[in-house]
């Protein structure tokens, strides 16, 4: 989509009217609308991705999963179905109505264990919640079915306690290798 657009401008050799660009960058939503999510996944990937509905979607400011540091793979994750201990950035970035740029509250992190199904998806999201002068930023994590209807809200973990039965699945079995009979 995007070689189009400069090779366009290339020839032409002068910007294009608006309103081009503008339907340029409708279609390009479009585009990237009508494919499925995926994210970076998180299992042995030797070969080709899972297919969607067999790993599940999670994304958010995260920080750490199931003990491997996230923070530079990006916002969406794909994750074998099982329990995922989950820990939030300790920062967030949320956008108020009296600033245009953001904040970054910090809101120490939190820690989920998270029982995750193949072909849902996973959110952690920052609220901001008003009451009169003041401002509180509310972190929720939702299970969302295929549809995007939300199933359940998660409650972070209290204590070690809480995290304990979580064990991330192993890696999906390799189709065992054929053996030649003579």
């Amino acid at each position: 989509m995007f070689a189009i657009i400069r090779a366009a401008l290339h020839l032409t050799r002068r910007p294009p009217p608006r309103s081009w660009l503008v339907l340029m960058f409708g279609l390009s939503f479009g585009c990237a609308g009508s494919g499925q999510l995926r994210g970076f996944p998180l299992y042995d990937a030797s070969g080709e991705a899972l297919p969607r509905e067999r790993v599940a979607l999670l994304t958010g400011d995260i920080q750490v999963i199931d003990g491997q540091n996230v923070s530079a793979l990006g916002r969406w994750f794909e994750l074998l179905p099982g329990c995922h201990v989950v820990t939030t950035s300790p920062e967030w970035q949320v956008r108020v109505e009296s600033s245009a740029s953001g904040i970054l509250p910090p809101n120490g992190q939190l820690t989920y264990a998270m029982n995750m199904k193949a072909g849902y998806r996973y959110e952690i999201q920052p609220r901001l919640w008003q009451l009169r002068r003041s401002q509180f930023l509310i972190i929720s994590a939702y299970e969302k079915d295929p549809g995007g209807a939300v199933m359940r809200e998660f409650v972070p973990a209290m204590s070690e306690t809480d995290l304990a039965g979580c064990q991330p699945p192993a890696s999906p079995a390799q189709p065992p290798e054929q053996t030649l009979r003579d």
